[in-house]
C-alpha cells in the first residue's frame, strides 16, 4: 500500500485531471445493463452468505 505524501497526492491529482477518466466512463445505457449493474452491490453479501453456508456444512 503506497504512502501518500502531499507531493505524490498533488501529482496524482494532476494526472487524473489531465486524463479525466470520469468523463470517459458512461455506465450502463440500456435497461438490461442498468438492471445488471444494480445487482453489483449485492455481490459481497452473496459471497459471504455462500461462504457461511460452506462453513456450516463442513
Amino acid at each position: 500500500m503506497p504512502r501518500w505524501t502531499e507531493e505524490s497526492r498533488q501529482l496524482q491529482r494532476e494526472r487524473i485531471l489531465k486524463n479525466r477518466p470520469f468523463d470517459k466512463s458512461t455506465g450502463a445505457r440500456t435497461a438490461e445493463g442498468k438492471a445488471t449493474v444494480s445487482k453489483n452491490a449485492l455481490k459481497p453479501f452473496e459471497k459471504r452468505l455462500q461462504d457461511s453456508k460452506n462453513v456450516s456444512n463442513d
